[in-house]
Order: structure tokens, then sequence, then C-alpha cells
């Protein structure tokens, strides 16, 4: 990490122990390889606390239903055009912010069988956004068999 990035990581903690929660809490910090990554935003505090952490990340992916639901579970895979696996990861949340070496990947995600793929070109300093939508929506609950 570079110093800027433990120097907002630490305004973070400190924003999140004033408020009386701890940002080990909320975003767990990660590492596949060398490449660290955060997966989350399950809730508005984690939500918030992911966001604040985006600048840190030069690749943000976010993941949805075709109704703006966000969903979890998504298998992400990252290779660079050597079609080499550079990063792999579950996320834990509708979010997943990982800081790659600059340069292009294809990203793969998958979810409930339906794989979408994109190219990115990632640079050091900037973050760079993809939304992934699957066309899934809220189960019908007056179905037999479905809780109520």
């Amino acid at each position: 990490m570079t110093l800027r990035r433990l120097t907002r990581a630490g305004v973070l903690a400190l924003t999140c122990a004033a408020a009386g929660v701890w940002a080990a809490d909320l975003v767990l910090v990660q590492k596949y390889k060398l490449i660290p990554y955060v997966t989350g935003g399950v809730g508005d505090a984690e939500q918030a606390a992911m966001r604040k952490l985006a600048p840190e990340y030069n690749l943000g992916l976010v993941f949805s239903g075709k109704e703006g639901r966000y969903i979890s579970g998504v298998n992400v895979t990252v290779k660079n055009p050597s079609d080499e696996v550079v990063f792999s990861a579950v996320t834990e949340g509708p979010m997943l912010f990982a800081d790659l070496p600059a340069g292009r990947y294809t990203v793969e995600a998958t979810f409930d069988g339906t794989t979408h793929t994109r190219q990115v070109t990632l640079a050091e300093e900037r973050h760079r956004r993809v939304v992934m939508t699957w066309p899934v929506s809220e189960p019908d609950l007056t179905e037999p068999g479905r809780a109520s």
C-alpha cells in the first residue's frame, strides 16, 4: 500500500472509531497473491465505508439484479492479456475493489450460472468503476413452496 492509501485508511479508521465503529468491523482488506482488495457493501454503514475506500483501488466492481437490487456471491476472475489469472475472489456483498498493476485486463464475473465479461484498462492512480447486472429479480413469494 502506498502512503496515500495508508493515510486514507487511517482517516477512515479514526472516523469510524469516533462513531463507535471500527473500520475492521466493516471492511476487511484481503489479498489475492500480492493484490489487495476489499469486498462487501451489505448495509448502509458498510456501503459508506466501501465508498470511502473506492479511490484507493483502481478497479471497482458493482453487482446488481435487473431491478437494481444488489447481489453477492459473485465469482470474479481477472485475466491479463496472456489469459493468465491474476486475481480471483468471491464477493461478500455487491462491491469488490481491487488494486491491480496498470494495464489491460479481462474481468469475468459469474453469478447464478451466467458469466459477464468486460475488457478494462486500468491506470495506477485512477478508479475505474464497472457495473454488472444480471437478469434476477425478487422471488415470487406466492409460488408453492416459498415462505411468506
